[in-house]
């Protein structure tokens, strides 16, 4: 939490008015430190955006075709993240054990102090003090809870305590769970034969098509803006084809022959 604050002041130090609007739109829109529920260590983006470069060309097939498309890359998804995982039989996923290892090697040179039977006070090299209690699972500096993944603090703390690191994460990056989020699979349509397979209100139906007119011009292809969202302007260097120079072109070239 308190590096969230500094980085909030450095952001204040740069533009008031920027921070500003950061704060005015609500900090639970925008960060984990303060967001009302569990995000789990993931800060999600556009899902449209990740499909819309997956469909880049089979957004031009018809419907039918469009879905099947979109079933089979969940297929090939789920298969390699199945696969991925199916020779461990327990521990932590990869991505939080790289976490883990990356808070073991800060918090070496911590200073920990037991405080009660249950809560201890950690000083990282700064000079910043923490309490952390393992019973709680929990640190003054809200990582270990908002994460449910032991902090550096909690890491140097368990170490003191001769108490498991592994057994203070949550439950949900472990790699049973990992494995239950890709058990099932996504199965093909059925075919039917006949129209008899279908209930009566359904096959009587007859289908039309959409009763609109074809908009003028080209159909768009890129993809329309959220609101508040900028697009990034592109910067080009300008090389020069006769003297190989930069920041002109060969029409405006001065260089001598």
């Amino acid at each position: 939490m308190g590096e969230f604050y500094t980085t909030l002041t450095e952001i204040r130090s740069i533009n008031q008015r920027c921070a500003d609007y950061l704060v005015d739109i609500g900090l639970q829109h925008w960060t984990r430190s303060h967001f009302p529920g569990d995000r789990y260590n993931i800060m999600t983006s556009n899902l449209a955006d990740s499909w819309n470069s997956v469909l880049r060309d089979a957004r031009e097939y018809p419907v039918i075709p469009l879905l099947e498309f979109i079933r089979k890359k969940l297929v090939s998804w789920f298969t390699s993240r199945r696969d991925a995982v199916k020779d461990v039989d327990a521990g932590l996923t990869p991505k939080v054990n790289s976490l883990l290892a990356a808070s073991f090697e800060i918090c070496g040179g911590y200073d920990v102090r037991k405080l009660d039977n249950d809560e201890y006070e950690v000083q990282d090299l700064r000079g910043a003090s923490f309490v952390v209690s393992l019973t709680d699972r929990s640190c003054s500096c809200f990582e270990f809870q908002k994460l449910s993944i032991s902090c550096s603090h909690a890491i140097a703390d368990a170490l003191k305590a001769n108490v498991r690191v592994e057994g203070l994460v949550g439950d949900v990056y472990t790699i049973e769970y990992l494995k239950a989020a890709y058990a099932e699979h996504v199965s093909p349509p059925v075919e039917l034969n006949t129209s008899n397979q279908l209930a009566d209100d359904i096959a009587a139906i007859s289908l039309h098509p959409p009763v609109t007119r074809r908009p003028p011009g080209r159909p768009r292809k890129k993809r329309f803006f959220s609101r508040g969202e900028v697009k990034m302007k592109k910067t080009h260097r300008r090389y020069c084809s006769r003297c190989k120079g930069i920041g002109h072109n060969r029409a405006t070239c001065k260089q001598a022959i």
